[in-house]
């Protein structure tokens, strides 16, 4: 509903207009510009990669195994065949004493942070074989194996497994990722935006008495509310995903 009260707009607001018309496509991206700060905002690269960093990708197995897909193959025409290809957590969704010593003190943190994130995926055609192995066990047969080379490639260089590394591996196929979907800058580039004295940041000093709120934008991500309320709690659960020790400081 959402996508076609959009589209219908867009529609109305480029194609009702002879002049817009003669220049369809740069009246395109005007439009969506203007959309900056509202829930049918076009990413930017950086909310984007922080987007690919920190969330869980996992959650949607289907655009999971596509982008792990992408990332292998890109747009090239000579492929690797991913046809038997499943899902595989480097480390893995059972916590197990191998990888509590590999990961070290912080592991539980590590686990319920970056277990389901992109850098911690990658694609197997023997993931039964892998399943809750310690990481030096993965490592060699993914070595001996695998023919996943850009998305292993971290694995392959690395004998040790650490938040470090998936984060860095992370970032770099984000990268890539950025790299096959580059857009226009004016569909992303706020500084085009005038600005409203109706949109509030945490550090603008601004009160918000009598004000009501819509939706927020944290990391990235676009969320409608309908009170203060509910964004304060919204805000809430994504600190504690991302750092539930440190919010269970914060409530105490």
């Amino acid at each position: 509903n959402s996508l076609r009260g959009l589209y219908k707009t867009m529609y109305k607001r480029i194609f009702d207009n002879e002049d817009k018309k003669k220049d369809y496509l740069n009246s395109i991206y005007n439009f969506m510009a203007t959309l900056s700060y509202t829930k049918d905002a076009v990413p930017t690269d950086t909310s984007f990669k922080e987007s690919l960093l920190y969330r869980e990708l996992y959650k949607n197995t289907n655009l999971c195994k596509y982008v792990l897909i992408l990332l292998e193959n890109g747009r090239n025409k000579e492929t690797v065949n991913t046809g038997n290809a499943t899902i595989e957590h480097i480390m893995p969704q059972n916590k197990t004493e191998d990888w509590r010593k590999e990961i070290g003190s912080d592991y539980d943190k590590i686990f319920e942070t970056y277990l389901h994130t992109l850098g911690n995926l990658t694609l197997t055609g023997f993931n039964s074989e892998l399943s809750d192995k310690k990481y030096a066990d993965k490592r060699n047969k993914i070595k001996q194996d695998s023919k996943f080379n850009v998305l292993n490639l971290e694995i392959i260089e690395n004998e040790t497994w650490t938040d470090k590394i998936i984060i860095k591996r992370a970032q770099r196929l984000a990268d890539r990722i950025i790299g096959m979907f580059s857009l226009p800058k004016i569909i992303t580039d706020t500084a085009l935006i005038k600005p409203t004295n109706n949109r509030r940041t945490v550090n603008d000093g601004r009160s918000v008495i009598g004000t009501k709120v819509t939706s927020f934008n944290f990391m990235g991500e676009i969320k409608s509310v309908s009170n203060y309320t509910e964004l304060l709690m919204s805000v809430m659960e994504y600190l504690d995903f991302l750092d539930s020790e440190k919010t269970k400081e914060l409530a105490q």
